[in-house]
């Protein structure tokens, strides 16, 4: 459910009587952003536990230490604020305070039919990109494999919007987390599990993304109040339809080379908008190549244009207006062992859910050729 505002917010605590807040936020950007000031209002008659003892891209450990902490201060309700990986830690802490040390891999690998969570969860995002407060999955890494862990019980039980905290986000902060969200409906859009309703979502956040988030780059209040709703939106869309090929192939980027994964993910979009149009690729989609190329038909004309080689042109000159190098040779990702790093951590379920099928050689022609 969405809350229109803080009002909204602290009629929920009063009304379930909350006394014991677990509260998970970012290391900085909790204060940074305002939120302190705004939640420190707000939580005064509570007991509050605030949790930020963990990376950027969390590990199992790191979880762990906050399932710890949640279990000594028996918190009542879990609020979330700060970026995607903030929202996906505060997720998996929720699941799994519920389980045993020895079934940890099982919650993570998605052995378990169903998952429990403890805890009602607020989310409340500082960044406008991931859309996790939208999602009913959470990223955590072990041993530097990325894991998904998803279950309908996981979707926080709220999310509240406030774009005044993304205010204070840097120009590259602000672009990379953008890109994210369109990458994340772009890839919705031809997602072999999208929907009618997916598609909406995803149609949505990509306009108000193309649209605004140079603006919002460049400082403009209004276009970083639009990006906050596209993430949301694309949170919607990729809560039903999941992400695809860039996805897959973005994770052992963040992991081995440091990126963002905004960046990482931008990196290879324009070459998938290419491959997923050509003919004579197997198809993955149940729905045939005739409606895979009329989908990606509808996104070319989104990029104003009207064939695959022009929409990655497009890709390109519109992610280098944000300020992000999107160049493999200047990332060194066309090296050989960059490649091979990228090879090892691609994420097959995303893969599998692109369109057209990808194989071995055609990740290492996107690096080398």
């Amino acid at each position: 459910m969405k809350l229109k505002n803080y009002d909204e917010l602290l009629d929920l605590i009063n009304k379930k009587n909350i006394k014991s807040v677990f509260l998970v936020t970012g290391k900085k950007s909790y204060k940074t952003t305002g939120a302190e000031k705004k939640l420190s209002i707000l939580l005064q008659n509570c007991k509050v536990t605030r949790f930020f003892d963990f990376e950027v891209n969390p590990k199992l450990e790191d979880v762990l230490t906050g399932v710890k902490l949640l279990t000594k201060e028996k918190s009542e309700l879990i609020i979330a604020v700060g970026g995607g990986s903030v929202i996906d830690v505060a997720k998996s802490i929720n699941v799994l305070i519920n389980y045993d040390n020895n079934q940890y891999m099982d919650v993570i690998g998605g052995k378990l039919e169903k998952l429990q969570t403890k805890l009602p969860l607020i989310a409340i995002p500082t960044t406008s990109g991931t859309g996790s407060e939208a999602t009913h999955f959470s990223v955590l890494y072990v041993n530097k494999k990325k894991y998904s862990v998803a279950d309908q019980s996981i979707l926080p039980n709220y999310a509240l919007l406030d774009s005044e905290l993304t205010y204070s986000a840097s120009p590259y902060l602000t672009a990379v987390s953008g890109l994210d969200a369109l990458c994340q409906s772009i890839e919705s859009y031809w997602a072999v599990n999208s929907t009618e309703e997916s598609r909406d979502y995803a149609s949505s956040a990509i306009d108000i993304s193309l649209n605004n988030l140079k603006n919002a780059v460049n400082g403009c209040e209004i276009s970083k109040n639009a990006m906050s709703e596209a993430s949301y939106l694309a949170g919607k869309a990729i809560n039903i339809s999941k992400t695809t090929a860039p996805h897959a192939v973005s994770y052992p980027i963040t992991t081995h080379f440091g990126l963002p994964h905004g960046h990482a993910v931008a990196i290879t979009l324009g070459d998938f908008l290419v491959l997923n149009n050509k003919q004579e690729t197997e198809c993955n989609d149940f729905r045939g190549k005739l409606y895979v190329q009329k989908i990606m038909n509808e996104l070319y004309q989104k990029f104003g244009v009207t064939n695959a080689e022009d929409c990655r042109i497009a890709w390109e000159t519109f992610v280098e207006k944000l300020g992000v190098n999107i160049n493999k040779n200047d990332n060194h990702l066309h090296e050989y062992s960059s490649v091979n790093k990228i090879l090892d951590g691609v994420n097959t379920e995303r893969l599998s859910n692109n369109p057209v099928k990808i194989r071995k050689n055609d990740i290492i022609k996107i690096f080398t050729q």
